[in-house]
C-alpha cells in the first residue's frame, strides 16, 4: 500500500533519466527535442548560399547561351552551370528540411562545382570574355560548400532528434 496518490504521468520505476547520448532510450524532453529540429542561423546562411550560387550558375548559363558560340567540349559547359544550378536551387529546399544528405550532396556538388568555375573563369578570361557572374560563381561555391559542411551537424542533430520523438509516438518528419 502506498502513502497517497502516485503521479500516473511519471516513468516507470527502474528507468534512467535520457541523455543527449541515447538514441531512443528512456524518456524525452519534447521541448527540447522540438527545440533541437528549430533550423538554425548556420542552415539559414547555407541554404540562402547553395540558393544563390544556383542562381548565379543558370543566370552564367544563360549568358553563355546568348553571349557566345562555343566549339569542341567547351560548348556543354551552359548545360553543365544549368543543370548545376537547378539542381542547386532543389537542392536548397531539401536543405532547408534539414535533411543529412542534401548537406552532404551541396557539400559535394559546390566543392566540385567552385573548382570547375574557377577553371572555367580562367579559361574564358584567357580567351577574351570576362564576366562579373563568372568571377563571383567559384567564390559564392566555395563559400556554399563551406557553409553547407557547416549545416551538417545541425542536420545531423535534427535527424537525431527526430528518431527519438518517431520513436516515442511523435512524428515530425514533414
Amino acid at each position: 500500500m502506498t502513502a497517497g496518490p502516485q503521479n500516473p504521468y511519471a516513468p516507470p520505476a527502474g528507468e534512467g533519466a535520457f541523455h543527449p547520448g541515447d538514441d531512443v532510450a528512456g524518456p524525452i524532453d519534447v521541448d527540447q527535442q522540438l527545440e533541437a529540429i528549430r533550423p538554425t542561423a548556420a542552415l539559414k546562411a547555407a541554404v540562402g548560399c547553395v540558393a544563390i550560387s544556383g542562381v548565379l550558375a543558370a543566370l552564367a548559363a544563360l549568358q553563355l547561351w546568348d553571349a557566345v558560340i562555343l566549339f569542341g567540349v567547351v560548348r556543354f559547359v551552359p548545360y553543365a552551370l544549368a543543370v548545376v544550378g537547378i539542381a542547386s536551387i532543389v537542392l536548397s529546399l531539401k536543405l532547408y528540411r534539414q535533411r543529412v544528405w542534401a548537406a552532404v550532396t551541396a557539400l559535394v556538388l559546390w566543392a566540385v562545382s567552385a573548382l570547375g568555375c574557377g577553371l572555367w573563369f580562367l579559361l574564358s578570361a584567357s580567351s577574351g570574355f570576362v564576366s562579373l557572374i563568372a568571377l563571383l560563381l567559384p567564390l559564392a561555391g566555395a563559400l556554399s560548400a563551406t557553409l553547407s559542411a557547416v549545416a551538417l551537424g545541425g542536420c545531423r542533430r535534427t535527424a537525431a532528434a527526430r528518431r527519438r520523438l518517431a520513436a516515442h509516438g511523435l512524428d515530425v518528419d514533414f
